[in-house]
């Protein structure tokens, strides 16, 4: 039961009473707390409505025999999370030791609303042609998206915006694959496709360092 509609309907609710919450403590004046209580709020409402939605409860019964005819396929999984983390954070710390605050902030700026809008489109239609359209829109209006909404001053996070939308666009094409590969019990492809990727980043970083971020 994969309830894909009430799983919509829940992360609609919870992005907009968190929305409300962090958005009502910022006008308050509690800064980044503001961020940080909107982001737990998000978590405690989603968790608190699947619970209430879902049939399944837990039994507090444990076997572990079926975790040795899966730990072969689960631990590739494992390291394949944890190297992604590593890469992810690796990444971020190049960019702030080789790139000044202001450039790494556009830059940042960008990659986040992209983020946001693919999370959202994808949680709900993660394999057909909406989020193709969707991100694309996004990037087409991008310059007035981020005046309206964070304010002139962001405008050189515009073509960071745009473009992470061509990749947002096609970045639901990985996921469906991915669980493609996983579903078939494939972990160790999943897993040496990311330190692949992982990898081509890096590399890519220290080859277009001169050229500046957006590069």
């Amino acid at each position: 039961r994969l309830m894909v509609k009430e799983q919509a309907k829940i992360d609609i609710l919870s992005l907009f009473f968190s929305g409300i919450i962090g958005v009502s403590l910022a006008l308050n004046g509690f800064a980044y707390w503001a961020i940080a209580l909107q982001s737990m709020s998000y978590v405690t409402i989603n968790s608190l409505l699947k619970c209430y939605v879902s049939p399944w409860r837990p039994t507090f019964e444990f076997d572990f025999s079926p975790l040795r005819h899966m730990f072969s396929f689960s631990v590739k999984l494992f390291l394949t999370n944890v190297f992604t983390q590593i890469n992810t954070n690796i990444f971020s710390v190049l960019l702030g030791r080789f790139y000044d605050a202001r450039q790494v902030g556009f830059y940042s700026q960008g990659n986040k609303w992209q983020g946001m809008g693919n999370t959202f489109i994808s949680g709900m239609i993660n394999s057909v042609a909406q989020p193709v359209l969707v991100m694309l829109g996004l990037a087409f209006v991008g310059k007035e998206f981020i005046c309206v909404l964070i304010g002139d001053k962001w405008l050189p996070s515009v073509p960071f915006l745009q473009l992470f939308c061509i990749w947002g666009a096609v970045s639901f094409l990985w996921n469906l694959y991915s669980n493609l590969l996983i579903s078939h019990g494939k972990s160790d492809l999943y897993m040496w496709g990311i330190v692949f990727v992982g990898m081509i980043q890096l590399l890519c970083v220290f080859a277009f360092l001169r050229y500046g971020i957006y590069y």
